[in-house]
């Protein structure tokens, strides 16, 4: 699924409202990454992000490598 900006801004502000944090949508969204990852090199190795400015660049650049250590990559 693919959404525009103002589309996010409105799913996180409804999600805020409904009590949900900052860091546990970040959790999701580098899990998601690390997931996608996984899928694509199950052996490991080095990945390149190339990443833009603002909060999903900060999913991007360090989500991913937790949620890596935490599968045992």
């Amino acid at each position: 699924m693919i959404l525009t900006c103002q589309q996010m801004q409105e799913a996180e502000s409804a999600a805020f409202a409904r009590g949900v944090q900052a860091s546990d949508l970040m959790d999701e969204a580098g899990l998601g990454i690390a997931e996608v990852i996984q899928q694509f090199h199950p052996n490991g190795g080095m990945a390149v992000l190339f990443l833009g400015k603002g909060n999903n660049a900060g999913d991007a650049w360090w989500r991913p490598s937790i949620s890596c250590k935490r599968a045992g990559r």
